[in-house]
């Protein structure tokens, strides 16, 4: 068989991954007039251009005729040496390993996973000193008759210098990339085939070996492979801890799983699997809501005693205020109680931040006192309770997880943030994305918010960050009007602002028409719209009380039942 690079036929071929060509070498024959064939095989590459990864030689051994003068007795004496050496290696190799725990520790250990049609190792023994031997167990019935040694089975062969390499303590990720020789008998492996390898030489980079396979019914040879190197890919140095002196600026190998490959319901297992096993707050979360209902009762108790006036822009507040106190059994507090309810929530920015709303309430919702002049006052504690807010919940890390495999199959996916406002959930999205160890897995990422008052202090808070777009976006007009490009998005990001719209379906159909053919919203809102710390002090943002449906008057938040029926 010939090939010539310029044959259209190989090249416009769709089907065409691999091509092996064979054809007889210059010097055909050798001392003894048997037939020398060379080969190669070559790969497609995505240029469509063919690159040769193997070549060698290829000859048919005729073996020894028996003659007069030694009747066979040199065949026999290979086949007691062969037994002898399998013996002595059996007996030597006694630390075992069963097939289970070397293929998961071939997996965990050395990067390399097998399925169960090429987990043909069984009965392994290995020595310290670099010998191994094992069973071969057939597993493709159906296809083992269609040749003369299963592929299978020449893989197990070289299988067996990884639990060597184990019992060594030389465990690296390799990959073989030389063989000398490989031998195959006429007659092929029986059914039970032992085998068992010796290495020759083992470097800090390489390891060589040899193996041999013998039939157990008859001790007769079926296959020897000499000469086997494998190459590590990795080494076993300390890892960095930064790229400073690092010798391989460009070198970085990651295992993901293939996102594409799973189910909604693996993908979400999957996820979890990342969730912090640590209890969420729920005590202090309840001391929270006790210390605010206390609040609140005597907020509308001192309004109702000085005239019950409200100012006209509190009123939908005010409403929903009085309506949660009503509602709930809430037990007279001393001063003093109220002083230890104070001291044990401001253990978090958070608490800092309701508790001084808390103190101040019926000076809101008389109108005496600008309530965002006092939650905006403390910049650092406001900044911090966004963030324990974005980044301190367990719902974080699965939607880390879930990032880092996108990223990981298509690391040049378009992202845009709505409502991004002071990149506390920006700076958690770039912790997968735009990992310093790893480098940027993202084409581009748009930066946007309804008011450019934020982009400043975000350009300064992200730049150590390439490829970010800081722009103007309100994700209640069509974004066609606002210069966004329709269907360009591979992930779009919206982190507790979609709430703060008028119209939850239309503001869900422009995110969608920026969303290209299979992309992703990664949305994150509070639904719990009947909780009183939700709304205690968020009620005061001017975005809380835009809503215009009717099931959103009460509160601007819907259950995860409501958005799974309007998604």
């Amino acid at each position: 068989m010939s090939w010539r690079k310029s044959s259209s036929y190989l090249l416009s071929c769709s089907l065409l991954e691999v091509l092996v060509c064979v054809h007889m070498s210059a010097t055909s024959k050798d001392g003894k007039g048997n037939l020398d064939y060379r080969f190669r095989i070559l790969v497609e590459k995505a240029n469509m251009d063919l690159e040769m990864v193997c070549s060698g030689q290829i000859r048919a051994d005729y073996g020894r005729t028996k003659s007069d003068v030694d009747g066979g007795r040199q065949d026999e004496e290979v086949r007691a040496d062969l037994l002898a050496e399998l013996h002595a290696k059996t007996a030597e190799c006694s630390t075992h390993i069963t097939p289970k725990h070397l293929y998961k520790r071939m997996l965990t250990e050395l990067g390399l996973g097998f399925g169960p049609t090429f987990q043909i190792l069984d009965n392994i023994g290995t020595h310290q000193s670099g010998k191994g031997i094992a069973t071969l167990v057939g597993r493709d019935p159906l296809t083992a008759n269609q040749y003369i040694i299963h592929p299978t089975k020449l893989d197990g062969m070289l299988q067996l210098g990884m639990p060597i390499l184990l019992a060594m303590t030389r465990a690296k990720t390799m990959v073989p990339t030389r063989v000398s020789k490989i031998w195959i008998s006429v007659s092929g492996p029986t059914e039970n085939v032992q085998i068992f390898s010796t290495v020759q030489k083992c470097t800090e980079r390489t390891v060589k070996f040899n193996t041999k396979a013998i039939n157990a019914t008859n001790s007769a040879l079926c296959a020897s492979i000499d000469g086997v190197e494998l190459t590590t890919v990795e080494t076993n140095a300390e890892a960095a801890t930064s790229l400073e002196d690092a010798p391989y600026l460009c070198a970085h190998m990651e295992r993901n799983v293939d996102v594409d490959k799973l189910s909604d319901s693996e993908v979400q297992d999957y996820c979890e699997l990342a969730r912090s096993s640590a209890a969420e707050p729920i005590e202090y979360l309840k001391t929270l809501d006790a210390i605010l209902s206390e609040y609140g009762a005597r907020a509308m108790l001192k309004v109702d005693i000085e005239g019950g006036y409200n100012a006209p822009h509190m009123k939908k507040y005010t409403h929903w205020l009085r309506h949660q106190i009503s509602s709930r059994a809430i037990p007279m507090v001393s001063d003093s109680e109220l002083e230890q309810l104070y001291e044990s929530v401001c253990i978090t920015a958070r608490g800092q931040l309701y508790s001084r709303v808390g103190q101040h309430l019926a000076e809101f919702l008389q109108g005496k006192m600008d309530p965002l002049q006092i939650i905006f006052s403390d910049e650092a504690m406001i900044t911090d309770s966004y963030r324990e807010l974005m980044q301190e919940t367990t719902g974080v890390a699965p939607t880390a997880q879930y990032l880092g495999m996108l990223v990981h199959k298509r690391p040049g996916l378009k992202f845009l943030e709505v409502g991004a406002g002071r990149g506390s959930s920006t700076a958690t999205v770039f912790k997968t994305i735009g990992n310093a160890s790893v480098g940027p897995r993202y084409d581009s990422y748009t930066y946007t918010d309804i008011s450019p008052s934020f982009f400043e202090q975000a350009k300064a808070k992200f730049t150590e960050h390439c490829r970010i777009d800081y722009r103007v976006f309100n994700v209640e007009h069509h974004p066609a009007s606002q210069g966004f490009e329709l269907g360009s998005y591979d992930v779009i990001i919206a982190d507790n602002v979609l709430h703060a719209t008028q119209d939850l379906r239309a503001t869900l159909q422009n995110i969608r028409t920026l969303l290209r053919r299979g992309g992703k919203l990664l949305l994150k809102e509070m639904t719990t719209p009947g909780c009183l710390i939700s709304g205690f002090t968020f009620g005061f943002l001017p975005g809380w009380w835009l809503a215009k449906e009717s099931e959103r008057q009460s509160s601007p938040l819907l259950t995860e039942e409501r958005w799974h029926a309007l998604l």
